[in-house]
């Protein structure tokens, strides 16, 4: 079981570098201009995004094995990563918070 998680754990850290970086590039690469679809599909992942914000902060705090709150946290720096391009794009240029994003 704990090598299981610890794979998880492993092959979660090595692939989240390469995700990540690829969505800040996707990001930047398209015109900062959205369409019905594009803002309706970025309302519906904030939503999403700021349950899955709020579970995984939550985790970080009461979670009492290591490897959980490991992926915990993890999901709270790939949702506010998430939330900073959303906004960004909503914005049309680069910046803004995490916060804002996901309606705090």
């Amino acid at each position: 079981m704990n090598r299981r998680k610890m794979l998880t754990g492993l092959a979660a850290a090595t692939a989240l570098p390469t995700l990540l970086s690829s969505t800040f590039v996707h990001a930047q690469s398209h015109s900062p201009a959205m369409g019905d679809a594009e803002k309706k599909h970025a309302e519906d992942t904030k939503k999403v995004g700021s349950l899955s914000l709020a579970i995984s902060r939550v985790a970080t705090e009461k979670a009492s094995d290591g490897m959980v709150k490991s992926f915990a946290e993890w999901e709270v720096a790939e949702q506010e990563t998430i939330a900073d391009i959303l906004k960004s794009m909503e914005m049309g240029k680069g910046g803004g918070s995490a916060e804002a994003a996901v309606g705090r």
